[in-house]
């Protein structure tokens, strides 16, 4: 009994390791909720030309990857940032907004920035390399982790970000969707494990089943 409790102790503190090395994971998603205050839907973006967005609920998306780009610390703000803008890769690799049940996808290529400022805000921008669309949401923080760790608020945020869709022709920006304000009421950070950790938590989860079948068949053999 004595040799089974002290196995399983030992594989419980695989997987302790195993499931800490998730929450480290460079790779990111941000997901932000919340409602339009105030925009426009010039050409029919969202589905009907003309349209006044505001009342109707958005669901914001960033990946990004926390090793690409510059990163930078102070005791107030911790952020990551990179682009055709900066001369480096962007960190953002996927982003969208989904209003009326229509994607609209972003790029990060001239500027993908992520900002971490404890006890003020969480912000996600980005901006794609003709300078016509952006998109950029955040919430006000108690408190906010590093660049790397998983993070939840419900704080609703009045004034929490906006995006625009246009083209930039001749120095004009010809309007497509404009969205001047969104309120955003929750934002969700999670890790994405890394491909290697995916493999050691499969074969941690092989060798629990493996140790425990093994300690019973020798408890077994003790009886017998």
């Amino acid at each position: 009994m004595r040799r089974l409790k002290l196995g399983a102790c030992a594989v419980s503190l695989l997987l302790i390791s195993l499931l800490a090395a998730t929450a480290e994971a460079a790779t990111m998603t941000a997901r932000y909720k919340g409602y339009v205050s105030a925009g426009y839907d010039y050409t029919g973006v969202f589905g009907e030309v003309g349209r006044d967005l505001s009342g109707l609920s958005f669901e914001g998306y960033f990946r990004y990857d926390t090793r690409l780009g510059v990163t930078d610390a102070h005791p107030f703000l911790k952020y990551v940032y990179g682009g055709s803008g900066y001369g480096t890769a962007s960190p953002m690799l996927e982003s969208y907004i989904i209003i009326n049940g229509v994607r609209q996808n972003f790029s990060g290529a001239m500027n993908g920035t992520i900002n971490f400022n404890p006890g003020y805000f969480v912000d996600h921008l980005v901006q794609d390399s003709s300078g016509g669309n952006e998109l950029q949401l955040w919430t006000v923080t108690e408190d906010a982790p590093s660049l790397s760790e998983p993070y939840h608020s419900s704080f609703i945020t009045d004034y929490g970000g906006y995006f625009y869709i246009r083209d930039y022709n001749g120095g004009d920006h010809i309007w497509k969707t404009r969205v001047d304000k969104l309120t955003t009421t929750s934002v969700t950070i999670a890790p994405i494990p890394e491909p290697t950790t995916w493999a050691l938590l499969i074969l941690g989860f092989g060798a629990v089943g493996f140790q425990i079948r093994r300690l019973r068949a020798g408890g077994l053999q003790q009886v017998n």
